[in-house]
């Protein structure tokens, strides 16, 4: 720059590095800062050879990846000053790049992928899974590989074993092929014992595939539909949902020999439910409107889904305590709503319906606890069979 354009740049230090002084500067009074420059040699050898390298990167990424924190973390001056202030020598091993948090988070999973793995070749018991297949609020399909076994000192453990993204198709077989990579890569395939998941069609053909694939590639003959059990919880809640919906189509079709067409009009037939579901849907389908009941109730609706465990029961309470804000929010959209306003019949319906639900909410809950057994499900089970037949 001196010799092209007579311009001289006095040397600077690293922005990240001026910023870490002047944080260091807060951070220790003048004195400090003059002992620690005064650190004898052996001293500081000392400081040095307390750092546990391989312990501190490893609690670093367990701190950033479990808070949730930005991986440029690292490279904050406040931070940095933290660690200098426990023990000065840590300047020397400072991260400033969000690059390498990446590099050592990925290396620090295949250290624990390859323990896992190494545990379940030594476990004393077979190996069962529980599936299942997750949206992210981005949009992305997962699928949930759980494990569970009893080790080499005889403890029940559990992990998760893969969470592939499941791109393209959510097909039994597309499932099955992502499940069979798990297998294949923790080498037990000659030791799988039961699969758990939801009662979706689409699992009985994943375990179909999987049995199909196991024994064509290890010779491992497996009825599918043996090896499969559907979750307690996820049927007692398809159970009450559908029986539920066909009572109120049956009550509100008066006989008609009709095909309900599945829109506003269609959900308006099964009563105050439906009315209800699509005063959630009129919320949803616009920011404006969203915005409009978020200002009166400051609280989110939600809506039925017919994958989404209590989904109804769960809009009802939250429209049953809201009631009030309900009825300014249809007032206000009474000429979009139409016949979809809820009138107070409706809201004596939707109260009685809220109740017959909430057991069935309670033994969901109970039963998707990690302690929950076989002999607690018979036991709600007769209690929610009782409520069906009280409720006839």
């Amino acid at each position: 720059m001196r010799s092209e354009h007579g311009t001289a740049i006095d040397d600077e230090e690293r922005p990240a590095k001026k910023a870490l002084e002047q944080s260091l500067e807060v951070a220790f009074t003048r004195v400090e800062e003059n002992n620690r420059e005064h650190i004898s040699r052996d001293e500081q050898s000392i400081l040095r050879n307390a750092i546990k390298l391989d312990a501190f990167y490893e609690a670093q990424i367990q701190l950033i990846t479990r808070r949730r924190l930005p991986f440029n973390c690292v490279s904050w001056p406040e931070y940095q000053a933290l660690l200098c202030a426990v023990n000065p020598r840590t300047e020397e091993i400072l991260i400033q790049s969000g690059n390498t948090v990446v590099a050592h988070i990925k290396l620090s999973y295949v250290i624990h992928r390859e323990n896992v793995k190494a545990q379940l070749q030594a476990a004393k018991s077979q190996v069962h899974f529980s599936i299942d297949l997750w949206s992210s609020p981005h949009r992305k399909a997962f699928l949930g590989i759980c494990g569970q076994w009893v080790d080499e000192n005889y403890e029940l453990r559990e992990a998760l074993l893969g969470l592939p993204n499941v791109r393209h198709s959510h097909s039994g077989e597309t499932m099955s092929r992502h499940l069979l990579e798990t297998i294949r890569y923790f080498n037990v395939a000659g030791n799988i014992g039961y699969f758990t998941s939801d009662n979706s069609t689409a699992n009985d053909t994943c375990m179909r595939a999987l049995s199909t694939a196991l024994a064509n590639e290890y010779g491992i003959g497996k009825e599918a539909l043996n090896a499969a059990i559907e979750e307690a919880d996820g049927n007692a809640n398809t159970t009450v949902v559908e029986s539920l919906q066909a009572q109120l189509r049956q009550k509100n079709s008066k006989g008609k020999q009709r095909k309900v067409p599945e829109d506003q009009s269609g959900w308006r037939s099964m009563g105050p439910l439906g009315k209800l579901h699509n005063i959630a849907v009129y919320i949803r389908s616009s920011t404006v409107h969203s915005d409009a009941w978020e200002r009166l109730a400051g609280d989110a609706l939600g809506i039925d889904n017919a994958t989404r465990w209590n989904s109804w029961y769960m809009l009802l309470r939250t429209a049953l305590e809201k009631k009030d804000k309900v009825m300014v929010f249809q007032q206000e959209h009474h000429k979009a709503l139409g016949d979809d306003s809820l009138t107070q019949d409706d809201w004596d319906v939707l109260r009685l319906t809220a109740d017959f639900l909430q057991p069935f909410w309670q033994a969901t809950q109970a039963q998707q606890k990690k302690w929950s057994s076989l002999d607690q499900l018979l036991y709600q089970m007769d209690i929610l069979f009782k409520r069906f037949e009280d409720a006839k």
